[in-house]
């Protein structure tokens, strides 16, 4: 099997961590032959099944970035589906396609841009970046068209897209987010006192969050 994934974010923030770890799952498995990356970025942490095709962004923030990107994916996807024998293509990031590929194409969302435009917050820079994503929320809407499944990571953004999508809600499924078990995993009661004891937590209840934020 070979796939297409496209991502504009790879080392940034939590979609990158996502991506990273969804990229090292692929390449585990025996079926898939070739992964075709297209992603503003090279990196040596996969393995050679993972080739990648660069896309040469502008500037440090969305406004200039984001554009750019949804343009050129296309133009890539495009160009391998010609040139290679494509089963399958992921899309991390919504870009602009007007119809529907010969292969299927998933998408996977993290967030909506119409999801900052109603963010009610009082900073000039809020309100300057609402508008940029009003505009680009159509990338949004295009890349939700054009697939043949919709997968979110999270049950608010599904719900928001239902809202604002309502006529492609049956091809939207919610699938979470994991975690590496073998980093977080449950204690027995022996291990869970012996952390007690070297911290000196005594006996009060405690909960840890990891996380980006």
């Amino acid at each position: 099997m070979n796939i297409i994934i496209c991502t504009r974010d790879l080392y940034f923030g939590g979609v990158g961590t996502y991506v990273i770890n969804f990229i090292k799952e692929l390449e585990k498995r025996k079926n898939v032959d070739k992964i075709f990356l297209i992603t503003p970025e090279k990196s040596d942490i996969f393995t050679e099944k993972v080739e990648f095709e660069i896309i040469s962004l502008k500037g440090k923030f969305f406004v200039t970035r984001e554009p750019i990107f949804a343009l050129s994916c296309k133009k890539k996807i495009d160009n391998l589906l010609t040139k290679s024998n494509i089963d399958l293509i992921i899309t991390m990031f919504p870009f602009l396609i007007n119809k529907k590929f010969k292969v299927p194409l998933i998408s996977i969302f993290h967030t909506f841009h119409i999801s900052y435009v109603k963010l009610s917050i009082d900073d000039w820079k809020i309100k300057i970046s609402r508008f940029f994503h009003n505009f680009y929320s159509y990338f949004d809407y295009k890349t939700i068209q054009n697939s043949d499944k919709v997968v979110f990571v999270s049950v608010n953004t599904l719900n928001e897209a239902k809202r604002q999508y309502p006529k492609f809600k049956n091809k939207m499924i919610y699938v979470p987010a994991t975690v590496d078990n073998l980093k977080f995993y449950p204690l027995d009661n022996r291990k869970k006192q012996e952390i007690r004891k070297r911290f000196k937590l005594g006996k009060k209840k405690y909960i840890l969050f990891v996380g980006r934020l």
